[in-house]
């Protein structure tokens, strides 16, 4: 018999393959098997913390990586390459910094002090200082020499402020150099300024690699994948204060260049003086060139001569971080050009329209609230890089941070906005091999979540929705320039309080556009420098723009500004909003140049009706092919694009809420052929009579347009779960009759006690004991070698009535070594999977009594826990943290007066959240049955499921699958299966590990309602 070779298939979801914990050849054959079953045909190997076997980089790794490649031929699977351990790249897992001290980053560094009147300041961070500032008025500084001591004495007869610049060397310490074997926390960050520095990172990785797998580049394997790489760690920005980044050359390179000495006037770049403006500008150019070079460009080029592709994302891409975003990147553009796949971050459930727990995330990364619209600009950016450099694919790093608690809802939601935006290669952050351990559970648990069956679904929209995205070209003749000179010129280096020029109106500009429908690409300064004007157009790579957005332009390049003039008076059009430019790079404007600028209209951040004023003016001066209208219309997000052949406008529903709108396309040609990204099905659209197409979209939900001067194919009828019922026939809602696929779990309520001397055999000896919340964290920090025990304690009460089979799981034997319940000690595990592979159970029937029971485990500190392995992450994790310790069996947990008691299960379920029945916290498949009867004249043709929560669910009609669904809508087709008489509905409804693994990276996860609210009988 010949053998089926499994199919690849382009466009699916790329998934992070995390390599954690301690890793088996036989449970990764497993893991991909599953990747392969559910739509996932490409993956990152990806080392992610805390990696236990094999050592990242050591032989055993690649001996790892040849087992998955192979393994992946077999599966006709596709391989991509993560190229660090963790992030940010640019570590080798530690190795770079201590082989190659030379390739560590440098910073410029600026100390402050204060000298009253015949004071000394003396310098004592080094034998000699670069350069010495004295000023009084803070605004200008005049440079000083010290003395043989290092002194200078004010004799200014008033108090002197001391600006003092040297060089240092970056000791900061990255993830990317912890917590894993053969690390230990080595210090530094890689001087990504320096094209060798780059290269000799490279030797331990890309060369590596090709040198063991080379014959499978470009086939097997497609590219590597970057991560965060920074000119200057963020660790600098956040802990040393004052300081850029520095390499040696620069200051030479500098003076060439420009014909002045940068010490001469580095305080220009920390505080505002008067030459700020230029000197900022000079600087950040010159080192945004070089990383562009030395990072961009080596990688990129290196990548493109082997038939690779070069992915990945830069670090703080939004706006509203520019301070930040020039620290750690410089100009972003200059390095994402080189790249075969630009592309972003998009961490969290964040989309203009939706917002998920993300509170801390905003205080960190968007200052002021503003994450929704600031990620426009940010996934925005590498699809407009795409476009001028010719790039087939566009990358984003997607639902990352989220811990148990995410949906494929979610993702289907945030996808329809990526899709919209341009990403046509969806990163899925990220799929780990471990769920246990020290700080490994909040990265991932989705392969033993009960939905991931479910995942298939989301994998055929995901081919769909990047299809879209690469097709083509956006069709559109408007730009929003981003100003970098702008950014540069305003932003002062110094942590003192500056003007956030981007911060309100960037986002505000790109939302008003995308929620009003209106395609636009960002325009780099340096496309536009080396734009063509002819007829009003300006000519770029693969694009012609008639209209350029200027938000907040305080300051332009000389030639940005002649550009500009000249698309004006050739009769483009040219909008500033927040203000118009005040003045040149260089110099002052001219009186012509002034005029000029004030005869362009300028719509003002703060207008009540900037919104209203920026769309008016961007449809007089470019008609829109098609609009969107109706209530809801800034709820709906959409894109055009075209081939040149065809065009395919995209649809979706980005609100919470079904809404109705009205697709206008009035200047493209028909017949019009939708497509459903959920199913693929297609029909051709009838519009009414006035032209326009009736939309009835629920949340999650959306559609591609085909516009054709050909003949569509004969009509056929839209999908079951598009349009919204006309009314509803019977409503069941009630008790239900229920299964449960596996036991019910339930986190027992823990305490946490030291365990030095005698208290480590004997847990009655423990002297203090500290309360553990339900995410795991507790107040008590400590290292292994403080105590390398603690035990557990937690009580429970078992009703009188409850039936047996209880349980307890535990991470893993490795962590959890002896458990007392009470007093007998259990010594026998088996095997089991709820939150990871390794999780072991232990039967406690033999132990348990009815009333209170009480359960001490003792706990080994982990190893990641040592002083020199701390683990610190962004999920705020350190010593004060433990893996769940988890009740199984067919029992109702519930809470009274905050103790846990097990009881029966109920008898029969009732409708909507589970949470008072003891279930809140099920992780598997729970089957809801009702049986009802219909007459011959009342039969629906649709079911409507209206659940708690968004699960994956599977509905039944008479034994017979009516499909499975994932996101909205819950609508199901009933027509030829329900009967008239007695029918019997089944409502298979997945469970969420998000109750037992409640941490996340920034927040703990608010708990998920889990339950059947009703069903609704349609016609």
């Amino acid at each position: 018999m010949k053998k089926t070779v499994p199919v690849f298939r382009d466009f699916g979801p790329v998934p992070w393959w995390c390599w954690n914990g301690r890793m088996k050849k036989s449970e990764m054959s497993r893991q991909l098997r599953l990747f392969k079953e559910n739509g996932i045909d490409e993956y990152f190997i990806y080392a992610q913390m805390p990696l236990e076997y094999p050592e990242y980089l050591s032989g055993e790794w690649f001996d790892f990586v040849g087992f998955a490649l192979e393994e992946s031929r077999r599966l006709n699977m596709r391989v991509w390459i993560y190229d660090d351990y963790a992030w940010p790249s640019g570590a080798a897992g530690g190795r770079v910094f201590r082989d190659h001290p030379e390739f560590r980053s440098r910073i410029i560094y600026g100390g402050h002090a204060e000298v009253a009147p015949g004071k000394c300041f003396t310098y004592t961070d080094g034998p000699r200082p670069l350069c010495v500032f004295v000023g009084t008025d803070g605004t200008r500084w005049e440079r000083v020499s010290t003395d043989d001591e290092n002194r200078w004495r004010n004799s200014l007869g008033k108090t002197a402020y001391i600006l003092f610049f040297d060089i240092r060397p970056g000791n900061f310490s990255e993830l990317s150099a912890r917590c894993g074997i053969g690390m230990w926390d080595q210090r530094g960050s890689l001087d990504f300024l320096n094209p060798e520095a780059v290269r000799g990172w490279m030797g331990y990785i890309h060369e590596e690699y090709e040198r063991r797998f080379g014959s499978l580049f470009g086939t097997l394997i497609r590219g590597f994948f970057f991560d965060e790489p920074m000119i200057l760690s963020s660790s600098a920005y956040w802990c040393e204060g004052n300081c850029i980044p520095f390499t040696p050359g620069l200051f030479e390179r500098f003076t060439e260049r420009f014909g002045y000495s940068l010490p001469d006037v580095l305080p220009a770049i920390f505080y505002d003086a008067p030459e700020s403006v230029r000197v900022r500008c000079d600087y950040w150019e010159l080192v945004s060139g070089m990383a562009g070079e030395g990072f961009g460009r080596t990688l990129g080029d290196w990548c493109a001569e082997r038939n690779l592709i070069s992915t990945g994302h830069f670090m703080c891409e939004e706006p509203a971080v520019q301070r930040m975003r020039l620290h750690t990147n410089g100009e972003i553009y200059r390095m994402m050009k080189h790249q075969q796949a630009p592309g972003c971050d998009l961490l969290c459930y964040l989309t203009p329209w939706r917002k998920g727990n993300i509170a801390r995330f905003e205080q960190i990364l968007a200052g002021g609230g503003n994450a929704g619209t600031e990620i426009i600009y940010t996934v925005k950016q590498p699809a407009s890089a795409a476009r001028y450099t010719g790039a087939a694919r566009v990358l984003a790093e997607a639902f990352g941070c989220r811990g148990a608690s995410e949906t494929l809802a979610e993702q289907k939601d945030i996808h329809n906005f990526l899709a919209a935006m341009g990403i046509s290669l969806l990163n899925d952050n990220m799929i780990a091999y471990a769920g246990s351990g020290h700080g490994k559970y909040p990265v991932s648990s989705k392969l033993l979540q009960a939905w991931f069956p479910f995942y298939s679904l989301y994998s055929e929209a995901c081919r769909r929705l990047s299809a879209f995205a690469a097709f083509g070209h956006l069709d559109t003749e408007i730009a929003v320039l981003q100003v970098e000179t702008a950014l540069r010129a305003g932003t002062p280096m110094a942590p003192v309080r500056f003007d956030p020029i981007c911060a309100e109106t960037m986002p505000k500009t790109l939302s008003a556009l995308l929620k009003n429908h209106i395609g636009f690409e960002l325009l780099f300064e340096e496309v536009l420098e080396n734009a063509i004007v002819k007829d009003g157009r300006l000519e770029v790579p693969n694009a012609v723009f008639r209209l350029v957005i200027v938000p907040a332009g305080r300051v332009l390049a000389g030639i940005q500004a002649e550009r500009l003039a000249e698309l004006v008076q050739s009769g483009g059009k040219v909008v500033f909003t927040g203000c118009r430019p005040e003045r040149l790079k260089d110099r002052p404007l001219t009186p012509g140049e002034e005029k000029f600028f004030r005869a362009q209209p300028c719509i003002s951040a703060g207008d009540e009706n900037f919104t209203e004023a920026l769309v008016s003016s961007v449809r007089a001066a470019v008609p829109q092919k098609y609009r969107v209208t109706g209530e809801s219309a800034g709820n709906f997000c959409s894109a055009l694009r075209s081939d040149g052949k065809r065009t395919r406008l995209f649809v979706s529903n980005q609100g919470e809420e079904p809404a109705s709108v009205r697709l206008h396309p009035e200047s493209l040609p028909g017949p019009v052929i939708a497509h459903d990204t959920d199913t693929g099905a297609s029909w051709k659209a009838v519009p009414d009579a006035d032209g326009s197409l009736p939309l009835e979209l629920y949340p999650e939900q959306s559609l591609v347009f085909e516009f054709s001067a050909e003949e569509a194919p004969s009509p056929a009828t839209p999908p079951a779960h598009f349009g919204f019922p006309a009314c509803e026939r019977k409503i069941l809602s009630g008790d239900w009759e229920y299964e449960l696929d596996r036991p019910n779990t339930a986190l027992c309520p823990l305490e946490i006690g030291p365990a030095p001397g005698d208290a480590r055999e004997d847990p009655e000896r423990v002297k203090c004991w500290f309360g553990v919340s339900a995410s795991g964290r507790h107040t008590f920090r400590y290292s292994r070698e403080e105590y390398p025990f603690c035990w557990l304690k937690s009580g429970f009460f078992a009703d009188a009535a409850f039936p047996g089979g209880l349980s307890l799981i535990l991470d893993n034997p490795e962590d959890y070594d002896r458990i007392l319940l009470n007093g007998v000690p259990l010594t026998e595990t088996e095997p089991c999977r709820c939150w990871n592979q390794d999780n072991r159970l232990a039967r406690l029937d033999n132990a348990l009594r009815s009333g209170f029971n009480v359960m001490y485990v003792r706990m080994k500190t982990s190893r990641w826990a040592s002083k020199n392995m701390l683990f610190q992450s962004a999920a705020q994790q350190e010593t004060n943290f433990v893996d769940p310790v988890v009740l199984s069996g067919m029992f109702a947990a519930r809470k009274r007066n905050g103790e846990l008691h097990l009881e029966p299960l109920p008898e029969v379920l009732p409708s909507g959240d589970l949470e008072k029945c003891g279930l809140s916290q099920f992780t598997g498949n729970l089957t809801f049955r009702r049986r009802f009867r219909l007459g011959k004249n009342a039969l629906p043709g649709r079911i409507r499921i209206r659940q708690e929560g968004t699960h994956c669910l599977e509905v039944f009609l008479n034994g017979k699958s009516l499909g499975k669904r994932a996101w909205h809508p819950w609508l199901f087709d009933a027509a030829g299966t329900v009967k008239p008489g007695e029918n019997e509905l089944a409502v298979v409804l997945s469970g969420s590990l998000a109750n037992l693994l409640r941490i996340s990276y920034f927040d703990i996860n608010p708990p998920v309602p889990l339950g059947l609210r009703e069903i609704v009988l349609c016609p």
